[in-house]
């Protein structure tokens, strides 16, 4: 019977120890979770949903872009959060005052982008 308790406790250990594992592996997104609007160095509009795991949504509100809403995964190094969607590419990292802001490049155009919290 002590037998089978060493067993269980060691697979519990191993399972907590997995599950703990995963849950560590994006908490860099966690920080940046949530609702953002933001504007460019043009004076397009648009709002920004990510979530924990780095899934992003943009939604444009103005511009030539207007109404569309580009999807994908955002990847993380060294503090940059990094979109592409398309021919597009974001590089967002969060500033002191807890804005994300950073360089966009299109093949049409380059600017910078800045999103506050919703």
């Amino acid at each position: 019977m002590i037998e089978r308790r060493i067993l269980l406790v060691a697979g519990a250990a191993a399972v907590t120890s997995t599950v703990c594992g995963t849950g560590h592996a994006q908490p860099r997104f966690a920080d940046v979770a949530g609702e953002w609007e933001g504007t460019t160095t043009s004076n397009i509009k648009l709002t920004l949903f990510m979530s924990a795991e780095g899934h992003f949504a943009l939604k444009f509100l103005t511009g030539p872009g207007g109404g569309s809403i580009p999807r994908g995964r955002a990847t993380w190094n060294e503090g940059v959060v990094t979109l592409k969607y398309a021919d597009t590419e974001m590089n967002l990292t969060k500033s002191a005052d807890g804005k994300l802001a950073g360089p966009y490049t299109t093949s049409r155009v380059q600017g910078v982008v800045t999103f506050s919290r919703k």
